[in-house]
Order: structure tokens, then C-alpha cells, then sequence
């Protein structure tokens, strides 16, 4: 734990020295990192403490690449709270709105990419550091894929009167989405661990976040897309939205990054070249 905090110090001042200042003040208690008996597994998140005026982070680490990937993440989230709490007066001024919190942690994963090598203050060598973004873009796309299905269940569920809506239903309908987004995968064996695919707990307990999830991806790869350009303006534009909060619409806190608000075809085909593009460099 103590090498990833200052591996993670290190790739954030090569970053940005303010953005790498305002993580060296969560060095001193403000994370919980060490696995240990009876702490969930698997579980990260960022939560902000008013009083203290300082966020805390919470993860298990246990040395894999995603633990890089996770704190890169909840970092995101706590950037976002430190630039907030210094622009705004009152809490009320945070943001409560998904599709940006995600958007800030989103695209501090893929806005750290360039400093994962060693010789950068990150962890790996070029080899290594190419295989992570590759494994970061692949995990993107899947996931907006799987986006795409968990947001047509819910239609489809919504759609169906309640007195007939069954729990074989809505295995059958998962069972049709499979065949439309999942393409090319073999499932031969793994048949009820497919048909139960939709049991996620978006579903359950915070419906319609699956979907916000992926509105703040693609506005996270419009940010790495500016950054492969420009990455200066696309880190000062990354942190015009964090100071913004929750102070504005969504539009034009989108926009105050430099990016677009949307989901269109026209978009998404971009983006989608862009990634693929990326992964065959990082293949050759």
C-alpha cells in the first residue's frame, strides 16, 4: 500500500504538480487501503467529510493493475470534491448529478495513461504501460456494450404490465438482448450464469445509473481524444469542469471541458474508431 500511494503521488504531480498537491494531502489518514478480515472485497468508493473538508478513499489493494486503475478513479471523484469545496461556499453547491461525478473519475483514468511508465513517475515499463491502456479501452467498450443491455432490460421491463411480469420473463427478454449486443461470445455450458446476467444491483437499487455510467464514458473519451491532441488544454479543460460542481446543467459542464454532451451515432462512431484505432497501435 505504501509503494502504490507514492507511486500514485508521483504520477499525479508528473501530471499536474496541483492535481499531485491536492492528493499528497489524502497521504496523512485519509485512505483505507490495506485489505484486512471482513472489509469488502472488490469495493471502492470516495466519500467527502464537510466538517473536515477533506474527501477519503476506500479500496483493498492487493497489487494488480486494478488497483491502479480503481485509485486513479476514486482520485477522480476526490479532485472533483477538493475543486468544488475551493470554487463554492455551500455544500449544496456539489455535484449530484452522475453523469458528471462519474465523468470526473472516468477521465482521470485515461488522462493518467501517459504517466503510467516508469520513467513518467508511474509503475511500468513502455510494454506494460502499452498492455494497461490497451486493458482500459477494451474494458471501456465492454462496458458500454453491457450498458446498452442492461438499459434495454429496463425498458423492456418497464414496458410489461406488473401482473405479468415473471422472473422467466425476464430471463427470456436477457436471453434475447444477449443475442443483440453480446455478439461472438461462446456460452456453451455457462447457460443460467448467461440467462442471469441482468441480476445487477443498478438494477435494483439505483435504476437508470447503469446508463449514466456510460454518458459519462463517452464524455471521458472525448477528454482522452483531446488529450492525444492536446494535453495541456485537455487537463486546464478537465479541471474548469471540476471547479464547476454542481453549479451548472450538465451541457455546459460538459462543455467547460471542451467536450459535447451526447450520445449520438455520429459521436459514439468517432470514439469507437478512436479506441480501435489506439488498440491496434498498442497491439503492434
Amino acid at each position: 500500500v505504501t509503494e502504490l500511494e507514492a507511486g500514485l503521488a508521483r504520477m499525479f504531480r508528473a501530471l499536474d504538480p496541483d492535481l499531485g498537491a491536492d492528493f499528497e494531502t489524502l497521504l496523512d489518514g485519509w485512505m483505507d487501503l490495506e485489505p484486512r478480515a471482513n472489509k469488502v472485497p472488490g469495493l471502492g468508493y470516495q466519500s467527502y467529510f464537510p466538517v473536515s473538508r477533506r474527501p477519503y478513499i476506500y479500496w483493498s489493494a492487493v497489487g494488480t493493475d486494478g488497483d491502479l486503475l480503481t485509485m486513479r478513479h476514486e482520485a477522480g471523484h476526490a479532485f472533483h470534491s477538493i475543486a468544488t469545496e475551493r470554487a463554492w461556499p455551500l455544500l449544496k453547491h456539489g455535484v449530484d448529478r452522475m453523469e458528471v461525478a462519474e465523468l470526473a473519475s472516468f477521465g482521470m483514468e485515461l488522462l493518467t495513461l501517459p504517466v503510467l511508465p516508469r520513467d513518467r513517475g508511474g509503475f511500468y515499463d513502455a510494454s506494460d504501460a502499452k498492455r494497461s491502456e490497451a486493458m482500459l479501452l477494451d474494458r471501456v467498450f465492454g462496458l458500454l456494450v453491457s450498458i446498452c443491455q442492461i438499459d434495454a432490460i429496463q425498458h423492456w421491463i418497464y414496458q410489461q404490465p406488473a401482473e405479468s411480469l415473471t422472473i422467466e420473463g425476464i430471463d427470456a427478454a436477457w436471453n434475447e438482448l444477449q443475442e443483440r449486443f453480446d455478439t461472438g461470445v461462446d456460452w456453451s455450458g455457462l447457460g443460467r450464469a448467461r440467462t442471469k446476467g441482468w441480476h445487477v444491483i443498478h438494477l435494483f437499487q439505483f435504476p437508470f445509473y447503469y446508463l449514466e455510467y456510460g454518458l459519462a464514458y463517452l464524455g471521458a473519451l472525448q477528454l482522452y481524444e483531446r488529450a492525444l491532441r492536446d494535453p495541456a488544454e485537455a487537463l486546464a479543460g478537465y479541471k474548469r469542469m471540476l471547479a464547476l460542481g454542481g453549479t451548472r446543467p450538465i451541457d455546459q459542464t460538459f462543455a467547460a471541458a471542451g467536450i459535447e454532451f451526447g450520445f449520438g451515432r455520429p459521436l459514439v462512431a468517432r470514439l469507437a474508431e478512436l479506441v480501435s484505432a489506439r488498440m491496434a497501435e498498442e497491439e503492434g
